[in-house]
Order: C-alpha cells, then sequence, then structure tokens
C-alpha cells in the first residue's frame, strides 16, 4: 500500500520590489514545482515602508493562498529565501 501525500492550504504573503508579471509567474513556477497548487489570488497593491527593506522605500504586496504537501513546505521556504525579487515573506497554517 502506498502512502498518499496530503496537501495542506496555506496562506502566502509576500512583498515584491517590482510589480512585473515575470516575478508573479516565477513564483507560480515555484510552487507547481514543489506540487503545489494556487487556489486564490489577492494583491493588495503598492504600499510605502516605514524604514527601507533592502533599500527599498515601497513594495506591492500579494497574498495567496496555496495548496502544497507538508513535505515540501520547507524547500518551497528555502527557495522563497532565495529568491532575490522577494523582500518579504510570510507562509501561515489554514485550517
Amino acid at each position: 500500500m502506498s502512502k498518499r501525500k496530503i496537501a495542506s492550504s496555506y496562506s502566502l504573503v509576500f512583498i515584491t520590489a517590482e510589480e512585473k508579471k515575470e516575478v508573479l509567474a516565477n513564483l507560480s513556477t515555484l510552487i507547481e514545482d514543489q506540487k503545489g497548487a494556487i487556489a486564490k489570488k489577492d494583491e493588495w497593491g503598492k504600499k510605502t515602508f516605514s524604514y527601507p527593506i533592502k533599500k527599498n522605500s515601497h513594495g506591492y504586496y500579494y497574498d495567496w493562498t496555496i495548496s502544497l504537501p507538508k513535505e515540501n513546505i520547507m524547500e518551497l521556504k528555502r527557495k522563497l529565501d532565495f529568491e532575490p525579487t522577494i523582500l518579504r515573506y510570510l507562509v501561515l497554517t489554514q485550517e
């Protein structure tokens, strides 16, 4: 009997330095490479920071609902750490 990977639902909130379709397409590909799917995409728009983040005074905020196997969430976080266009991110488990 083989084990079946069960996907969990997560909220991925992130800030990008630029509002480019290539950045969002790269992130979508990154999630799909980890055997995930994007259920919902919300764009919060451009906001000014209280203090500079990586020499940027503003950023573009997004909130995506994704489903991903629990085994792959750490790998996704590791890859997000090395993504130069993402200034900050937060992954929360949804129940």
